[in-house]
């Protein structure tokens, strides 16, 4: 998200993939991983004879199989393959509708739900356009033009669509891509999960991330706390095991993670590298000569600088 945390990325992977992949309904990024949005522990409700006598309530971690479309059919989301979307049911994480969708379902039943703009993304805000001067637009990644549909991440943390280039100013949108649409889902539910496995394992996957050096230096260069990630790791390692849920949810919550999170989806190539080893190490390589070089803390030199804007409200 920062000049200089964008400008060691084009640095360091010049075929990154030029196209960011939008959530459709989920309310706060899972890193490219499913799941993340960890439920605090509960008291475990009274279980039916077998998981395929359950009924989806308030509380429980699922996993579906969806597919979301527009008024003309149009898929705008899915996940027809691969990990499945989980998340705590009436926890916020994701949009009321997708919510409702589940609620009652059995293992194996599906639903399909429509959701108006308020039980979704809310209606499209004028108040949420704003103009900036083209000369604070940030160079865009390679293969890519400053061009309506371009996805930037402001120094406010928000993520906002180009919606207009002008000569001297871009037009930038901070309404979310969905806002002021009906959207339909049709959503199977595939299983009812195990709570105390779930935290397990969010624990561990949040661990991971923790300890990835990409991770780290975007971190450090959005929060100035070089050892913010190590702090949150402590904080994790000394909780109770019964404890663990709920700090893992304060820790999704705070500012911090949700402006370092949206830095990391609005840039495609920061995504490949978190998961390219090799470009990893190429980029540890070039930001340590960088340091020795210049004598700096570890980042390139400053690229353009990061629009400004403030919008009405973070959609």
């Amino acid at each position: 998200g920062s000049a200089n945390v964008y400008q060691a990325l084009r640095t360091a992977s010049s075929s990154a993939n030029a196209c960011v992949r939008t959530s459709a309904f989920a309310r706060t990024s899972g890193l490219g991983l499913r799941g993340l949005q960890t439920p605090a522990l509960r008291r475990t409700r009274v279980f039916a004879l077998s998981m395929q006598d359950l009924v989806v309530e308030d509380g429980d971690v699922v996993g579906v199989r969806y597919k979301g479309t527009l008024e003309d059919g149009s898929v705008f989301d899915e996940n027809p393959e691969g990990p499945l979307l989980e998340f705590e049911v009436g926890s916020g994480r994701v949009i009321s509708g997708f919510d409702e969708a589940v609620r009652g379902l059995k293992v194996g039943e599906s639903k399909t739900v429509t959701c108006e703009p308020k039980n979704a993304y809310g209606e499209y805000d004028d108040a949420n356009i704003a103009k900036v001067p083209r000369s604070q637009m940030p160079d865009p990644p390679e293969g890519m033009e400053l061009a309506p549909g371009l996805v930037l991440q402001l120094t406010t943390g928000q993520i906002a669509v180009v919606k207009e280039v002008g000569e001297d100013e871009v037009t930038l949108d901070g309404n979310h891509p969905l806002a002021g649409k009906q959207l339909t889902f049709s959503v199977t539910l595939k299983e009812i999960k195990d709570r105390t496995q779930v935290v397990k394992d969010k624990v561990a996957e949040m661990q991971a991330i923790l300890k990835n050096p990409v991770m780290g230096m975007l971190a450090a260069e959005v929060t100035k706390n070089p050892n913010f990630l190590i702090e949150i790791e402590k904080k994790i390692e000394d909780a109770k095991d019964e404890d663990k849920g709920k700090v893992l949810n304060e820790i999704l919550a705070t500012e911090e993670w949700t402006t370092i999170t949206a830095a990391l989806m609005s840039n495609p190539q920061l995504q490949q590298i978190m998961q390219d080893p090799a470009a990893m190490a190429k980029m540890q390589m070039q930001m340590a000569e960088q340091e020795k070089e210049g004598g700096g803390g570890g980042t390139a030199p400053a690229g353009p600088e990061v629009p400004q804007a403030e919008f009405k409200e973070d959609k």
